[in-house]
């Protein structure tokens, strides 16, 4: 992604960085100063999401931003002709490694999917790629949301950047976030009833194993 300079103060603002002297940065180099910029100040948190159009929409929020192609594409496994797990271990693709200097906090803000299988999958590709960026001497944290919006890019669309900024402000380090697997009930809920009283109309099916009251 090209940052503008107008977004370069942007995201110098929100980290509380000053920027160099844009003016004197040509329109060519200005893209490759910028990220180098990045690296060189470990304050300026890394956020890494899924594509280039959610880390398009968080680069325009000043928010630094690195889209993988896919949750689990952040490191690789070694495997062998066969395609089983060989005794290598994982490493961070050198694209993302770059960034992942000592000092820096990366920031996860995958998609909020509503699928069980799919949550796990995201949790799993989280949990192994901030291990491994940890090992880099990095702090990593985590950006959740409950709704329907899926992407955050969605989330900026639908409810502004104030929103995004409050998902930002309430982010989980990385064991903290793991935690959750077993403490945030919120996607197991199937019906919410806002009511004093539990009337004969409302139907428990058979099969429910735990029924919660607040």
């Amino acid at each position: 992604l090209r940052p503008t300079r107008h977004i370069w103060r942007k995201v110098g603002k929100r980290s509380g960085v000053e920027c160099p002297d844009l003016k004197a940065i040509p329109n060519e180099e200005l893209s490759k100063a910028f990220w180098q910029w990045v690296k060189d100040n470990p304050t300026v948190p890394i956020l890494i999401t899924e594509g280039a159009k959610k880390a398009a929409s968080l680069l325009s929020a000043g928010y630094v931003a690195i889209g993988l192609p896919g949750i689990y594409s952040g490191y690789r496994t070694p495997k062998d002709e066969y395609g089983n797990r060989t005794s290598e271990l994982s490493y961070l693709i050198p694209e993302l490694a770059t960034f992942c200097q000592k000092g820096h906090e990366i920031v996860f803000c995958f998609d909020n999917d509503n699928k069980p299988t799919t949550q796990d999958n995201v949790r799993k590709a989280i949990t192994n790629t901030g291990r491994l960026i940890e090992q880099q001497g990095c702090q990593v944290s985590v950006m959740t949301w409950h709704g329907t919006a899926k992407g955050i890019d969605d989330v900026i669309a639908a409810n502004g950047e104030g929103t995004l900024d409050h998902i930002y402000a309430t982010r989980q380090p990385l064991e903290a976030y793991r935690l959750t697997e077993y403490t945030d009930l919120a996607p197991l809920v199937s019906q919410t009833v806002y009511s004093r009283y539990l009337g004969d109309d409302l139907a428990i099916p058979d099969n429910v194993r735990l029924i919660g009251t607040l």
